[in-house]
């Protein structure tokens, strides 16, 4: 009886809650109006806390929904962000590439006219080519590497007077620079004025006394005046005496002083027999039709005595003045005073 009275009043309280219109909500209805883990993270705002219920307590709108959509918008704005970093943001002007050749120089200087004047003339558009190095000198009349290009173009133009004004005012401007004076005196050799030759050369090396361009062309001029022991004193600064009397035997070769040239090769092989190169040349001398061994000195005898007068200096094709070794050579387009890695490709013309 009394078991029958429990169970039939905890049926009745049931009753009672199911019908009395109870105003709390189910568990799982009262968490759709706050903002989830989603929506935090992806920068959804949380729902408004005056949501509107219905009489019974439940919302007005259907919860199953209201969250597929608040997860739907948090996707969509996630694939928003990312979307937005891959746009293209405003376009940047890049700056003009040297190497282009669409490419301008922001101001012209005398390099940038030389540099044009080269290329001119090495495509065979000299009267361009002498207007450019004009221009340069426009630009700057006291430009020394200027100065010195153009006397080089003149002087491969055969305008010796024009190259030689030229020369003449760079070492005005500078008479200090072993450049010039370089090129000075190779310019003197070339045209036979061998005394001013010297002259230039000789000031060069000593401004400059290790320098082995201006120690050969120097030698090799000496060999022209028929100072050939002075020219084996000038290499040996630089050169072991070995290497000094093979170098200045070479000079010699080259102008078919065969015997003079023998004779210091046997010195020369005497100091160090271990060269090859200094063998196999005396061998070719001694093998040659002209060669005469009277023309070699006695074993001790001073490389001095080679200064006795020598044949008349060798006539080329090419030009008729005493050949100079030059290791700078005037003839030599590829030489260039200037720095111009730097320099944009686009160069200026002449109009």
């Amino acid at each position: 009886m009394n078991n029958r009275t429990r169970y039939t009043g905890a049926m009745l309280a049931v009753v009672l809650l199911v019908f009395s219109g109870c105003s709390s909500t189910w568990p799982w209805h009262s968490d759709w109006g706050r903002s989830s883990s989603w929506s935090s993270l992806f920068g959804q705002k949380p729902t408004s806390p005056g949501l509107a219920v219905s009489p019974g307590g439940i919302p007005a709108t259907n919860p199953v929904t209201s969250a597929t959509q608040s997860v739907t918008n948090s996707f969509k704005a996630a694939g928003d962000k990312v979307a937005s970093a891959l746009d293209v943001k405003p376009k940047v002007i890049p700056a003009n590439d040297p190497s282009k050749l669409s490419s301008r120089p922001e101001q012209l200087t005398p390099a940038l006219y030389v540099q044009a004047a080269q290329l001119s003339e090495n495509q065979g558009a000299t009267s361009q080519a002498k207007r450019q190095y004009e221009k340069a000198l426009e630009l700057d009349p006291r430009d020394v590497n200027t100065l010195v290009a153009m006397a080089r173009f003149c002087d491969r133009q055969g305008q010796a007077d024009e190259a030689l004004r030229r020369y003449q005012q760079a070492h005005k401007l500078a008479p200090a620079n072993t450049i010039v004076l370089n090129d000075l005196g190779l310019f003197h050799a070339r045209h036979g004025n061998l005394d001013a030759a010297l002259e230039a050369l000789d000031q060069a090396v000593r401004l400059d006394s290790r320098n082995v361009r201006y120690r050969n062309n120097l030698a090799a001029t000496m060999i022209e005046a028929r100072r050939v022991a002075e020219a084996v004193d000038v290499l040996r600064v630089v050169h072991p005496e070995a290497t000094a009397l093979f170098n200045t035997a070479c000079l010699l070769a080259m102008k078919n002083e065969t015997q003079p040239a023998a004779a210091l090769l046997e010195q020369s092989l005497r100091i160090d027999p271990s060269q090859v190169a200094a063998r196999e040349m005396l061998q070719e001398l001694r093998s040659a039709p002209q060669f005469t061994p009277s023309g070699i000195p006695p074993q001790g005898q001073s490389a001095v005595a080679l200064n006795a007068p020598l044949s008349a200096p060798l006539e080329t094709a090419s030009r008729r003045n005493s050949t100079v070794w030059e290791s700078t050579s005037a003839y030599d387009g590829a030489y260039q005073p200037f720095d111009l890695q730097d320099l944009p490709r686009k160069l200026p013309a002449t109009q």
